[in-house]
């Protein structure tokens, strides 16, 4: 059995936070609404977890709130080191931050994290699902 994560029938059953969650063989996290302000990096954290004896193929995508023209940020970090950096803004010139769903293997026993950040006050989610296997 995998661990960690809410379970479907507790008490936040849309399991948004920091977590990964499991169900069988599929694995998904949703951040909820991150709101940062950081001022030209991706300081913070939208998902952080730890990962067990499988590795999981995933999709990731990061939506924000902006419609201007404000830079933002994320970055992708896979045990302790940046595998993906991106930044962005929602210009016409500009809009590449939504070319996604991010594509990324997990690895057994990795810490994983997803950070961003913006210019100005945006709101962020970050969305994982991915297939686990053993």
């Amino acid at each position: 059995m995998l661990g960690g994560g809410n379970p479907v029938g507790g008490s936040n059953p849309a399991g948004t936070g920091t977590s990964l969650n499991y169900i069988g063989n599929h694995a998904y996290a949703y951040s909820g609404i991150i709101t940062d302000n950081s001022s030209g990096s991706a300081a913070t954290t939208a998902l952080k977890f730890a990962t067990g004896t499988a590795y999981i193929n995933t999709k990731i995508i990061i939506t924000t709130d902006e419609i201007g023209a404000q830079q933002q940020f994320v970055q992708i970090i896979l045990d302790g080191q940046v595998i993906l950096k991106h930044a962005s803004d929602s210009s016409a010139t500009s809009n590449d931050f939504f070319d996604q769903p991010f594509r990324i293997i997990i690895p057994p026993y990795s810490d994983f994290e997803i950070k961003v950040g913006a210019g100005a006050n945006i709101d962020f989610t970050a969305m994982l699902i991915g297939r686990v296997y053993d």
